[in-house]
């Protein structure tokens, strides 16, 4: 039984950990609703995520992002704002990286004459920007939701 609650919990502290890395924060106030997991693992989350867990009905602050366990980051206003500036302007190198290699790979000089493994590391590249964006986009569309 406590084997199959370890990834759940394992995956909730670890996107807690990239959004306190992101924020610039630790040892917030993290909040959730009626979940007797994170009750019962109180101890556990409070010490791995470095939060304060707090059960409450009208939970507030940033929803944190996961499959089956529903939390909120309780972060200061400035905070936030620092957090989405940043994200935004990542977001734009990221668009900036996009494009470049894009370009690169529409090339057909650079696609014929260029060693097969650097226009295969081209494209991975390229894969790895897309997924970035997308995760980027998601992140920013939170604060406007």
């Amino acid at each position: 039984h406590e084997a199959t609650q370890f990834p759940p919990l394992q995956t909730l502290i670890t996107e807690v950990r990239y959004l306190q890395q992101g924020l610039g924060t630790r040892d917030l106030e993290l909040q959730f609703t009626d979940n007797p997991l994170l009750g019962e693992q109180k101890t556990l989350v409070d010490k791995l995520a470095h939060v304060s867990l707090s059960e409450t009905s009208s939970p507030q602050g940033m929803h944190v992002a996961h499959p089956t366990i529903a939390t909120w980051l309780v972060v200061d206003e400035k905070t936030l704002e620092t957090h989405k500036e940043r994200l935004i302007n990542r977001l734009k190198d990221v668009e900036a990286r996009i494009t470049n290699l894009e370009l690169r790979l529409k090339n057909d000089r650079y696609v014929k004459q260029a060693p097969k493994e650097i226009v295969a590391q081209t494209r991975s590249q390229l894969k790895e920007e897309q997924e970035l964006h997308d995760r980027l986009t998601v992140e920013i569309k939170a604060f406007t939701a």
